[in-house]
């Protein structure tokens, strides 16, 4: 069987905000390039099984619009806290 790890990074953030980085939304941006990669890996035949993302905002709302862009439900997300500021 072959296995493909991929690694994706949050959209852009909203830095215009007093929320902690934690907290951070995505900006217009973050939010239209999420939509984009999401379809470019779904054009790809690069849809995952398993999507392992950070509680963070910023990069739970990007695991959440690649994944719809990929015809993923939201069940295909899991998150795990200790990602977030991870060394």
């Amino acid at each position: 069987m072959h296995k493909e790890l991929l690694l994706l990074r949050h959209g852009k953030s909203d830095w215009n905000t007093n929320s902690s980085d934690f907290y951070r939304t995505l900006n217009n941006r973050g939010q239209r390039d999420a939509q984009q990669m999401g379809e470019w890996l779904a054009e790809q035949s690069l849809v995952p099984d398993l999507i392992i993302c950070s509680l963070a905002t910023h990069a739970l709302t990007t695991a959440e619009i690649v994944s719809a862009a990929m015809g993923l439900s939201t069940g295909a997300i899991k998150t795990d806290k200790s990602i977030y500021g991870a060394n």
